[in-house]
């Protein structure tokens, strides 16, 4: 992902700080999804290769 894009995601700098308090009580794989959402959300199909990659790492590490 390009700075530039990464700029509009909900984790970048200061937005990470707030998206943390915001996520508070969520589990690990509920604040993945929220990530995965927010970068469907501004982008579309744009980054679907690297998103499918992170739900199958997050498949794994958070196998119920």
């Amino acid at each position: 992902m390009s700075k530039s894009d990464h700029e509009m995601t909900r984790t970048f700098a200061g937005k990470g700080k707030a998206s943390m308090r915001a996520d508070i009580g969520l589990s690990g794989r509920q604040r993945m999804a929220r990530d995965v959402w927010d970068v469907k959300n501004n982008f579309g199909r744009k980054y679907n290769e690297g998103l499918k990659q992170t739900v199958r790492y997050g498949q794994e590490i958070y196998k119920k």
